[in-house]
């Protein structure tokens, strides 16, 4: 598994056990790696849809939605890259 992948994990596991500081700190990274993979045009189309959802959740302080959207809608998009 990739080191982008685990990350997604640890964060997603991160928000859920509650330690909502931590996670958001590892969300900024996830951030950034979705900033460069937005640069891929194969990749964008499939993550633009996904970042309102994702910076909402985190807006809204949604944390068991923001685990949720980036383990079972952001996370299988790069398992397959």
């Amino acid at each position: 598994m990739s080191d982008i992948c685990q990350l997604f994990i640890e964060t997603a596991n991160t928000f859920r056990i509650g330690q909502e500081v931590k996670a958001s700190e590892m969300f900024g990274k996830c951030i950034d790696q979705l900033q460069l993979a937005l640069q891929k045009p194969s990749l964008a189309k499939q993550l633009m849809p996904l970042m309102p959802m994702l910076l909402n959740a985190q807006e809204n302080r949604d944390w068991l939605g923001l685990a949720d959207t980036i383990e079972y809608e952001v996370l299988p998009i790069f398992s397959k890259v």
